[in-house]
């Protein structure tokens, strides 16, 4: 009688752990599917201003963003910003526009989103300027703000 009592406790301690395995299993399988399709919504409308390449390189494609500017006479045109593993680079063309000589230029780019809300600062250097002359800006990040919409850019010094 002992053996049976046994077998019948054992026996049910077995049903009740597969069905509680098998519940959870379930249940986490369903966590999973909506945490993907978060991501997956999220991505989508991070990737907004992205076009990605094969090799995970993201160029920023926001017609805003794109737009020449200025900033102290200076002309900033032909921008590109680019991400690769979290690394942003944003390059370029600096004319000086005036008709006269330019020191080196201490700058901040403040990057916004499609609201106009801040992303980030970014600081970078403009080199010295004779009239006319063209140089190249070029600011690095170790955080992705491909996807961002439009930059400012003001002299800090």
């Amino acid at each position: 009688m002992k053996k049976s009592k046994f077998l019948i406790i054992f026996i049910t301690i077995l049903i009740v752990a597969i069905v509680t395995g098998t519940i959870a299993i379930v249940v986490r399988k369903k966590q999973l599917a909506e945490t993907n399709n978060t991501e997956i919504e999220q991505n989508n409308e991070t990737e907004e201003f992205v076009q990605i390449f094969e090799d995970g390189t993201k160029i920023n494609v926001s017609e805003k963003l794109l737009e020449p500017k200025q900033v102290e006479g200076l002309t900033i045109d032909n921008i590109s910003l680019t991400s690769k593993d979290f690394q942003t680079q944003l390059v370029a063309k600096v004319t000086n526009a005036t008709e006269k000589s330019t020191e080196l230029m201490l700058v901040k780019i403040t990057l916004y989103d499609k609201n106009g809300k801040q992303i980030d600062s970014l600081d970078g250097i403009i080199s010295p300027l004779t009239p006319g002359e063209t140089t190249v800006l070029n600011v690095n990040s170790s955080l992705d703000y491909a996807n961002a919409y439009n930059f400012d850019i003001t002299k800090t010094n």
